[in-house]
């Protein structure tokens, strides 16, 4: 070692007679001397010596030792060679503030026009620009600008940008944010329509965010389906193979933009079929895969790994930043940053990455960062809003510099697992949220400018501590869709002959760990713990795991594989199907339980566990039966012939194509319970992706879903049932989900503030309930569209009812048998109750009419969009609105299909029980600033008559969408109260 600093080494050693450069040397770190040879940490790959060693830490003690690499087999590793780092005496220049964050159009008249911003870390104040002229100053904090309007004329230009100043002086302005451009009088017709995820009956949609819009209508075939506030849209109740056709258009209250173009989705043949495509892989000496050999007609997604993290002007790759050749890394790089990986490599993989997209625009480009090698620092920069901002800045840029179409993070892993020096805390889930959501907030703003609609994904670790860790309740909200690397359930950590991808459980494999992991077990835990079905992608591998000397399947074994394709142990399923399933001396056995093949030789012991065609093919039928999105692959180069490409690309259709799946029988696992797996341990050399340990399994109550808003369509049947396995939390039912199990909601910020309804001076009546004497529990003769159920011709409570299968074990469990039994809410045909799906502006019609008994005879309501209202609702529209409880907004519609907030909810059944508070302008909850002033006296007496209690933290979430179970929770409560 010599020339040793705070942050660098430089490593050097004599050759022997086997140096060969094309293969070069695999160099391998630890903190920690008293570790074993193959439990090091990876630190990279040198052709030859010297090696600079990079992104070290100061003051530290480090160890050290080589291999040879090979392509085969493994060298004897060398000596160890131990040092410590010296102070750092680098300092790094003051960091510029941040650009001021999502600035976006919230509210447009004749008079004014409104843009907000987030503030930013370390700024007092902000300058608001037109172009290059100053046009005034924000010191109040208020993020808010608003523009006179008054003097403006059709089709002239509105261009705004803010900058942050701090008035001290320490630190630079930041640059001018992306513009806020409009032309006054007109929006653009969205643009980037897409399918972003789809299953059997549902569809997901994006669109590049329309600036000056402040919501959206989607349509189907001409037919409104609702609207959103986000330029998302999930699309339910579809029939599967039948072709849909949407579009979308933009509106404020002022204007309304074109139609979009048209996406057309056909639900079981859009899936979403993504694939990893590793930045080393192009190695001419090595793995000499190259971009241009994908065939991009059989994927939907490829996801190139990976890009790094900077912190202390090194990446974890142990580079330094800061490259003059690379135009945004030409000055100093600060915490936090995202940055290339291996520039060698990455920029001849983007420009044929490029060309491959000119000529194939149908598939997604996205680029993940992290990895198993690279995740150290997403703890520490997902720490602080000033890193968080960072990160996703310099993501944004390098989307835009790259020509990528999304962000997919492999941050491997929040609180827990992964390398030995990655940093980890307690606080990771919270911060894996705020992290998701200053991404999704950072790319939906670029919408505006860039006309795209840019992707936010994450490779997720299959165990349920994963699915605590990452905060799913409350990060999925942000997430595009969930890859999930259900492999490597087995590996070198092992001295046994286990699977690496078993499907479902066999009782013949006696680790205490066995029932719950398996592919099958990983995706009911996502399920289970917050991810929709319809963002679900499960991930399957194109390599196998190896022992030798092992005593058959599930025996013990004398080591991990000296053997492999590019490192011991590791077998491409290419380098399988060509030179061990064709021997002789190999043979391919069957296990019918877990649906894996794997390979035995006799003589030596030897023992392979792989993916091939036959076990793919199970998995796609599990994606099918379970009503997922898709399915993701680790990573491509290991199947050059395409022989499990083609298979998954012939079993899950894309882009509307007709399937080539061959009819299979659908496997039925074996029901086993959940026991506590115990944690193993997890070491690789090579940023594979690698799952953590799986903790106790804690089914929590969710009491906030994604918030995608969910349509009603008239065009549509009934929803297609689905086989979602149903939450197996113990936890004794609450009205309110307030348990401290459950993550702490954050208060979310709305990208749009939803219109508030016209408030009614109408004197309401109080809530009372009248049975009638003829049970009915029948949906009416026409289809339910899927985000509500159709009344019953004659309302009433049913002496007893079955509880809804997914109800079972839920925190409203009670609430919601009770609710069904008096009439108020039913379940769907399917024998679900949707608990914890949206609630909508037309189902609390429905649900207040059903409540308040009012005569079945009512004049027609007169909305503008009334010709849209689900024939289930518009009876119940007319008769609340007679009764002065709901009105419409200000331009004349009602929106049926627009979801209800927890504020708008708690206002309208105060209104209806005539419940008032003795003090309105303050309530007792924690978020009170949060709460909107006009539902602050209904909440507050809501409070002060105990009928309300809040989540975790005394905070009442008023911006949360209410749950169709919170619907029916405060509904009994309230109805409790007025009967005692």
């Amino acid at each position: 070692m010599s020339e040793i600093t705070g942050r660098t080494a430089m490593l050097t050693w004599d050759l022997n007679d086997r140096h060969d450069p094309d293969k070069g040397y695999d160099i391998y770190v630890t903190k920690d001397k008293t570790r074993p040879d193959g439990s090091f940490g990876y630190q990279g790959w040198f052709a030859a010596p010297p090696v600079k060693l990079g992104g070290l830490e100061p003051q530290t003690e480090y160890t050290f030792y080589i291999r040879q690499a090979s392509v085969s087999g493994s060298s004897v590793p060398s000596e160890r060679i131990t040092f410590t780092t010296a102070a750092d005496t680098a300092t790094a220049p003051p960091a510029p503030l941040k650009k001021p964050h999502q600035p976006r159009v919230t509210e447009v008249t004749y008079e004014s026009l409104t843009v907000k911003f987030e503030n930013v870390p370390g700024a007092d104040g902000y300058d608001v620009y037109s172009r290059t002229s100053w046009l005034g100053g924000i010191w109040n904090g208020s993020g808010t600008y608003k523009l006179d309007a008054s003097t403006l004329t059709v089709g002239q230009e509105v261009y705004l940008q803010v900058a942050a100043q701090d008035s001290t002086k320490a630190r630079p302005n930041s640059p001018k944010s992306d513009p806020v451009r409009l032309i006054w009088g007109q929006l653009d017709a969205p643009k980037d329509v897409q399918v972003v995820t789809a299953t059997k009956s549902e569809v997901t949609l994006g669109w590049a965010t329309v600036t000056g819009a402040t919501y959206y209508e989607i349509y189907e075939g001409g037919n409104l389906l609702g609207t959103s506030a986000e330029p998302r849209y999930l699309a339910t109740g579809l029939k599967t193979s039948q072709p849909y056709s949407f579009t979308v258009v933009a509106k404020n209250d002022l204007w309304t933009s074109p139609t979009s173009a048209q996406v057309k989705a056909t639900p079981g043949h859009n899936y979403n079929l993504v694939y990893y495509y590793a930045s080393w892989a192009r190695g001419e000496s090595g793995r000499n895969f190259q971009p241009s050999d994908i065939d991009t007609s059989q994927l939907t997604h490829i996801n190139y790994a990976f890009a790094d993290v900077c912190w202390g002007g090194y990446g974890e790759s142990g580079r330094e930043c800061r490259n003059p050749e690379i135009a945004d890394q030409s000055g100093y790089v600060f915490d936090g940053s995202m940055v290339l990986g291996a520039p060698a490599d990455d920029m001849p993989n983007f420009a044929e990455l490029r060309t491959m997209k000119q000529q194939n625009p149908d598939f997604k480009l996205m680029v993940s960062a992290g990895g198993w090698s690279w995740s150290k620092y997403f703890s520490k920069l997902a720490a602080t809003e000033e890193t968080r901002l960072t990160f996703a800045q310099t993501a944004l840029q390098y989307l835009r510099s790259y020509g990528f179409d999304g962000l997919d993070i492999d941050w491997e892993y929040p609180v827990e697992g992964g390398e030995d020096d990655n940093y980890r805390s307690p606080d990771d889930p919270q911060n894996f949220t705020l992290l998701m959501k200053t991404l999704r907030e950072t790319l939906d703003a670029a919408g505006q400018k860039d006309g795209k609609y840019y992707l936010l994904t994450i490779a997720s670790g299959q165990g349920d501590n994963f699915t605590r860790n990452a905060d799913f309740t409350n990060s999925v909200r942000y997430l595009d869709f969930v890859n999930i690397m259900a492999y490597d359930y087995s590996g070198g950590w092992h001295s046994s002959a286990y699977h690496n991808a078993p499907l479902y459980y066999d009782p013949a494999n006696k680790q205490s760990t066995a029932p719950r992991n398996n592919v099958a077990g990983g995706i009911s835990g996502h399920l289970n713990n917050g991810v929709p079905n319809y963002k679900l992608v499960m991930g399957v591998p194109s390599y196998g795991n190896g022992w030798i000397g092992c005593a058959g399947e599930y025996g013990a074994c004398t080591s991990p594989s000296t053997d492999g394709t590019w490192e011991a142990g590791k077998f491409d399923f290419t380098d399988l199907e060509e030179n061990y399933v064709t021997k002789s001396t190999y043979k391919r056995h069957w296990n019918d339980k877990a649906k894996v093949p794997y390979l035995f030789n006799e003589e030596t012991g030897a023992f392979i566990s792989y993916d091939d065609e036959e076990s793919i093919t199970y998995k796609a039928i599990h994606v099918r039966t379970q009503n997922l999105a898709g399915m993701m692959n680790w990573e491509i180069s290991g199947d050059r012939n395409r022989t499990l490409t083609t298979r998954i690309f012939e079993e899950l259709p894309i882009y509307g194509n007709p399937s080539q799946a061959h009819p299979e029988p659908t496997p039925t696992p074996t029901p086993t319970p959940t026991p506590t797996p115990t944690p193993e341990p997890t070491s690789t050399a090579t940023p594979t992706p690698e799952p953590t340990s799986t903790a106790t399994p804690t089914p929590e109550p969710t009491s906030t879903a994604t918030p995608t808003p969910e349509p009603t369509s008239t065009t549509t049947p009934t929803p297609t049932s689905t086989t979602t396995p149903t939450p197996t939390s113990t936890a004794t039912p609450t009205p309110e989900p307030t348990s401290t199990t459950t993550p702490t909601p954050e208060p979310t910020s709305t990208t749009t503030p939803t219109p508030t309804p016209t408030s009614t001076t109408t004197p309401a009546p109080p809530i009372y309930w009248t049975p009638t004497p003829t049970p009915s529990s029948s949906p009416s003769a026409t289809p339910a569209p899927s985000a509500t159920p159709a009344p019953s011709a004659t309302p009433s409570p049913t002496p007893a009812v079955e509880t809804p299968n997914d109800a079972v074990g839920h925190w409203a469990q009670n609430d919601i048998v009770k609710a069904i039994q008096l009439g108020i809410f039913q379940g769907y045909p399917d024998g679900t109750f949707q608990p914890d799906g949206k609630t909508t502006r037309g189902m609390l019609a429905v649900m207040l009419s059903r409540l308040l008994s009012p005569p079945s005879a009512a004049a027609p309501a007169t909305f503008k969009d009334a010709a849209s209202f689900p024939a289930w609702s518009a009876d119940a529209i007319a008769q609340i609105k007679a009764l002065g409880l709901i009105q419409g907004y200000e331009d004349g519609t009602f929106r049926p299909n627009r979801e209800v907030t927890r504020a708008e909810l708690l206002t309208l059944l105060a209104r209806a029980a005539d419940l008032k508070a003795a003090a309105a302008s303050k309530t007792s909850f924690a978020d009170d600033s949060l709460i909107p002033m006009w539902a602050k006296p209904a909440v507050q007496a809501a409070a002060e008559h105990g009928l309300l209690t809040g989540r975790d933290g005394n905070k009442f979430d008023p911006n949360a969408v209410a749950t169709r179970a919170e619907t029916a929770a405060l509904v009994l409560r309230f109805l409790s109260e007025l009967t005692k």
